[in-house]
């Protein structure tokens, strides 16, 4: 009666738990299922928070967090879960195809974050060195990154032996390289006139005897829209070997030349105003640098002058020179200049035989027989 209650059936009950408890302890597996249970959620909560701030701030680098948080970090627990809590061998081909996914998002990522940390305009202005790299640079340095990617995969997932690999590339890309060597030379000669940004879209070019306004540019070739609605297509290659004039870029400032003949009865100094006032007066020619008129020459019947000025759009070049030349016309009817005409005055002289004195009659008698034609026939 005066002992105390035994514990035995309360410890044989508590036993066998603390028992399961400290064999689960004792297993990688647990902790690793304790751990991404615990940390899975709140890396999902802390980058939805700074994904969020990022989005108000409107910057660039909101994209490539969401990529973190709903691609790469999902696709990262689940290998996790297959290798590490499910204990599954590392050659399995599941695990091989979760891991490769996991790259591929991996590479993904990483190509937006690239975009603003060195493409990208992140508090730079139009003026900045990375706003003026070429799409294509752009492109290209993207696909180097896959094909680096690509390689890591192969070679660490996979177990793939670059080195056959890059062997066979080789060959395959000797031989790919004899059969399209016109192809890869305007391939390659597209690239280093989209790199050197000689042109863009919507400049006016001139090639040869064709001239237009550039509306679509590749790889390949430019294509060209005349002021005739005609589209000129102009292979790169010709565009490397030969010379172009870009009326746009990267200087838009143009001068033309006008040439018209005036009378000698007007003074060169009153000529030079009136057409220096005329061009003044016209939409679309500047006024700095100021139109110039230049005496060219004096010819049989008139002076001609020629007038030069500058516009800075060239799209706009027939309607300016149109009201150019109609304003010349009331300019010079307001300061009396005349516009002469090359012409020749011929004189016909009225006479008859009878009117001709006898020994002029003769004379000219004895003129035409001399003449083959219209000599008298003896017969």
């Amino acid at each position: 009666p005066g002992r105390k209650p035994s514990l035995a059936l309360d410890t044989q009950g508590v036993h066998p738990v603390i028992a399961q408890l400290d064999w689960a302890l004792a297993q990688p597996w647990f902790l690793w299922a304790i751990t991404l249970i615990l940390l899975f959620p709140l890396l999902i909560v802390a980058l939805g928070e700074w994904i969020t701030r990022l989005e108000l701030e409107r910057s660039a680098w909101a994209g490539p967090l969401k990529n973190l948080r709903h691609l790469v970090v999902p696709q990262l627990v689940f290998l996790l879960i297959m290798t590490r809590v499910l204990e599954l061998p590392g050659d399995s081909v599941w695990v091989r195809v979760v891991e490769t996914a996991l790259w591929i998002l991996l590479i993904h990522t990483a190509l937006s974050i690239v975009d603003p940390l060195i493409f990208g305009h992140l508090g730079t202005g139009s003026g900045h060195w990375n706003a003026r790299i070429p799409k294509l640079v752009v492109d290209f340095a993207r696909a180097i990154l896959v094909m680096i990617g690509a390689s890591l995969v192969l070679s660490s997932v996979w177990d793939v032996d670059l080195g056959r690999m890059l062997a066979a590339l080789g060959v395959g890309s000797v031989v790919l390289g004899l059969a399209l060597q016109d192809t890869l030379g305007a391939l390659f000669s597209g690239i280093t006139l989209l790199s050197a940004r000689q042109f863009r879209t919507g400049d006016w070019l001139s090639v040869g005897e064709h001239e237009g306004k550039i509306i679509d540019m590749n790889w390949r070739s430019v294509t060209l829209l005349t002021r005739d609605e005609d589209v000129i297509i102009v292979p790169n290659s010709d565009l490397a070997k030969g010379q172009f004039v870009n009326y746009s870029h990267p200087y838009p400032r143009h001068r033309e030349r006008v040439a018209f003949d005036l009378s000698f009865d007007d003074a060169p100094y009153l000529v030079k105003t009136a057409l220096t006032e005329a061009a003044l007066a016209t939409p679309g020619v500047l006024a700095d640098p100021a139109p110039r008129v230049i005496l060219v020459s004096y010819d049989e019947f008139s002076v001609r002058h020629e007038v030069q000025y500058f516009i800075d759009n060239y799209q706009e070049q027939p309607r300016i020179l149109d009201s150019f030349k109609s304003r010349v016309w009331y300019v010079a009817r307001r300061y009396g200049i005349s516009f002469p005409t090359r012409a020749h005055e011929v004189q016909l002289l009225e006479s008859t035989a009878d009117d001709a004195a006898p020994g002029q009659a003769k004379v000219i008698d004895a003129i035409l027989r001399r003449q083959p034609l219209l000599s008298a026939n003896p017969t």
